[in-house]
Parts: C-alpha cells; structure tokens; sequence
C-alpha cells in the first residue's frame, strides 16, 4: 500500500475546520473521484463543496482570487516521491500551510457494468498508479495505457471517452481510487487492494 501527503493552503493561516453553513470550497487538481477529493472527504468530512481542477496552478489561482477557501494538494508520495511542481508553486504564490494529511493510496480496478476480470486485456490510469500496479498488471497480463488522471480513466470508459488505441468499454478496466467508481454511473469494483 502506498501513501500520499497533502497540504491544505489558504491566504489565511487558519485551521481547517469545515462548517454546515456556508460550506467550505476546496480546490483540489483532478476529475471528480480523484485521490486528491478522496483526501479533501477524508481530511474534512462532508459539509465541503470539493471543487476540480485541471492543472496543480489552478487550484493555487482559484484561492489566491478567492474563488477557493483552500487547496488540497499533494506533495510528497510514498513511491514517486516529491511532487516538484506544488513546491515550486509554494513559492510563486503567497498562501499559507494550515494543515497537512496523509492519503492512504489503495487502487481499485473499475470495469464498465458487464465486464468480468476476464474479458480484460487493458488497463487505464495514470502512469503513476499503473507503476504502483505493474507487479497486479503483469500477474494477469494486462497492458497499461497511459491516461491523464486515475479518476479521469474511469470517467472516459463510463462516459463513451476517447480510450487510447486497441482499447474498447468492453476490453478495458481503470485503475482509481473506490471514490471515483461511486462517482461515476455504469462502472462497478472488479478487484480492490
């Protein structure tokens, strides 16, 4: 099992603490069902309104203008180590740590509805997550491909995406987080760590 560390960032240095009312905005980079919004429900519960983000910059931007009360972005990985771009955004952008949580990284493989394990020959994720899963993938010789994001992969096979070439909805499993296949409609648990 891998680990992921994350920090909450706000032009305020105060605590995170979510509230009931006026909810809590924290930005976060990634699809719906990413890792990193599995982190934000995890650190802060359900009285926040996550909000995406396509790129690590954004989310530093949308608090920076206020859109955001907080980011929560990873810093550091347990296999991958140091996210580099976070740091240097730290020191482009004037927010403030008011909090740090560790993310307990534990894939699922999510198939459309009606795919079992053995119709599938490829598997989608981000590269990372398919490097922490090469020992899995070549135990039941599966051919990562590449995507953008770990809940993004699960977003295009649910959603009739453009899935990378050789790949079908009924050939294809993503690699994501147990968040990402409650986010997305059509897609069930085939394997989980």
């Amino acid at each position: 099992m891998w680990s992921s560390t994350f920090l909450a960032l706000s032009l305020f240095l105060l605590p995170v603490q979510p509230r009931k009312v006026f909810p809590l905005r924290i930005a976060f980079q990634g699809e719906p069902g990413a890792y990193s919004e599995k982190a934000v429900r995890e650190l802060l519960g359900p009285h926040v309104i996550p909000v995406p983000h396509e790129t690590f910059e954004s989310c530093f931007s949308s608090v920076s203008s206020l859109a955001c009360d907080y980011c929560l972005l990873p810093i550091e990985n347990s296999l991958g180590g140091s996210i580099h771009e976070n740091y240097d955004l730290m020191l482009r952008y004037d927010l403030k740590i008011c909090s740090e949580y560790e993310l307990r990284v534990s894939h699922c493989l999510i198939a459309v509805d009606g795919v079992k394990l053995e119709d599938v020959k490829f598997v989608v994720s981000h590269p990372q997550a398919l490097a922490q899963c090469e020992g899995f993938l070549r135990q039941y010789n599966f051919k990562g491909k590449p995507m953008y994001d770990t809940a993004g992969s699960v977003k295009v096979i649910s959603e009739d995406g453009i899935l990378p070439e050789g790949c079908t909805k009924a050939n294809t499993a993503a690699i994501a987080s147990s968040l990402a296949a409650e986010t997305y409609s059509g897609v069930k648990l085939l394997k989980s760590r």
